[in-house]
């Protein structure tokens, strides 16, 4: 999620410029090649680490997604139980046949519409054994074999959008919620800026979106409005939003809204780390900055909350740890690096894992552009 991806958009000069500054790449319109062979994990003593288990999507992974749903490339693969028995996956920017393997970008001498760009695009799993890898069953698709975008761009006169990104996903009863950030444009790698975020739903199980005008967080002038990203859970009758702003520089905050009050901002209450206010100005940092693309989920196995995010500053993914929601959280225990995972980020739980002694979770690459599923080893 940074300028790379504009730049590729812009094609022609732009392209060209940062094709000049990267690895070379193939040829628009050809299937990339196959990436690189997973490093193998490097345990650091007894703490916490990750390990690939196999990648997730991309024409070369086992699901094949660029065949069975014009996947070529995308990233993020966040993942939440459905409500009906399966899961949900959400993926943002993404790209068919015509995206030349340039990262999250078109690509050196294709356009967005030549490379079959959407916004975010949306998969079912029934939830497979995942020490053999995740399957992805079906998609969202518009036609046989093409994966349609599912929450549409902001159209109205006035508003400058350049995409839609989902951030976080969630299910109460029946009825799921997605949030996602309206990105108004990419600055400086690791900096953007968001018009807002908001919260959308669907009833029919992913099918059809909704997007309502009134759950939506307006960014503020400087860009430093809490919740522009977001991270879902849900415990003793309440879902809880762990907040990020736009970009990859900002701390993490906590609000709570009632189960059957999730679209109403109203009803919202912030974490003052001493209790919880409807007044949003006294939010409390549950972790401090730099934190983005953050997941939170509470391990049953292991009784303990878990939140992984990447780490701009140490260039990698973290995990903190938590006897309680709200925290203290632990310090950032670091279980993947760039220097196994190049140009890594996004840490993603897998909702089934939860019971697991040890979780997963999809991490993404901006090369090969493509997510992996991760095996997350606990300390004892």
């Amino acid at each position: 999620m940074d300028r790379r991806r504009l730049l590729g958009m812009l094609g022609g000069g732009a392209a060209a410029l940062l094709a000049a500054r990267a690895a070379p790449v193939p040829p628009a319109h050809t299937t990339p090649p196959p990436p690189p062979r997973p490093p193998a994990p490097r345990r650091r003593g007894n703490r916490l680490y990750a390990e690939p288990v196999g990648r997730v999507t991309g024409q070369h992974s086992p699901n094949r997604t660029g065949e069975s749903a014009a996947v070529y490339g995308t990233d993020l693969g966040i993942s939440w139980a459905d409500g009906s028995g399966g899961v949900l996956v959400a993926f943002g920017d993404t790209f068919g046949r015509g995206w030349s393997g340039a990262g999250g970008a078109a690509g050196p001498g294709a356009t967005p519409a030549e490379a079959d760009w959407r916004s975010n695009v949306l998969a079912r799993s029934a939830g497979s054994t995942l020490a053999a890898g995740m399957r992805l069953d079906s998609w969202l698709t518009d036609r046989p074999g093409h994966a349609r975008q599912v929450i549409p761009r902001d159209e109205r006169p006035g508003v400058r959008e350049f995409t839609v990104i989902p951030t976080a996903g969630i299910s109460v009863g029946r009825r799921n919620f997605m949030a996602y950030m309206s990105v108004r444009g990419w600055g400086a790698p690791g900096r953007w800026r968001t018009n807002y975020a908001g919260i959308a739903y669907s009833d029919d199980v992913g099918e059809t979106w909704h997007k309502p005008d009134a759950v939506r967080w307006a960014n503020l002038p400087d860009g430093s409005q809490g919740w522009q990203m977001c991270a879902f859970a849900r415990d003793g009758g309440f879902v809880y939003i762990f907040g990020t702003p736009n970009g990859r520089a900002g701390p993490v905050r906590l609000a709570r809204v009632p189960e059957d009050a999730v679209l109403d901002l109203g009803a919202r209450e912030q974490w003052t780390g001493a209790g919880w206010t409807r007044d949003q100005s006294r939010a409390a940092v549950v972790i401090p900055a730099p934190a983005s693309e953050l997941s939170v989920m509470f391990h049953w196995a292991s009784g303990r909350w878990l939140a992984a995010h990447y780490h701009e500053r140490l260039d990698a993914i973290v995990v903190h740890t938590a006897s309680r929601v709200t925290g203290p959280w632990s310090p950032p225990h670091v279980v993947a690096t760039a220097a196994d995972w190049p140009a890594l980020y996004g840490a993603f739980f897998h909702p089934f894992s939860a019971m697991d002694d040890t979780p997963y979770f999809q991490m993404s690459q901006w090369w090969p552009y493509n997510t992996m599923l991760m095996r997350l080893h606990l300390e004892a």
